[in-house]
């Protein structure tokens, strides 16, 4: 099996991606945590929707995933990092 740099990547992403989620479910049991945890899956929405872009090789897949879903997730991040500082 060859590996390519976008497949590396896109291990590591997931990896991140996963390790966010669960510590976003950590998170999210708690209630006075409840900002953090959105906050944490609105970055592993993002983090998830980067991966598939990069790894797919369809143009359809990336334009659907790496647009409006990816964006979506990154304007949720800075309200998100507001309320959870606040």
């Amino acid at each position: 099996m060859v590996w390519s740099v976008a497949s590396i990547v896109t291990l590591g992403v997931g990896i991140g991606a996963l390790a966010v989620g669960v510590t976003a479910l950590h998170a999210g049991r708690r209630r006075t945590r409840k900002s953090v945890a959105a906050l944490l899956v609105a970055v592993a929405l993002w983090n998830v929707s980067y991966a598939v872009e990069i790894s797919t090789t369809s143009i359809a897949v990336a334009e659907i995933i790496g647009g409006p879903v990816k964006y979506a997730a990154i304007s949720a991040v800075p309200p998100l990092l507001l309320v959870f500082v606040l």
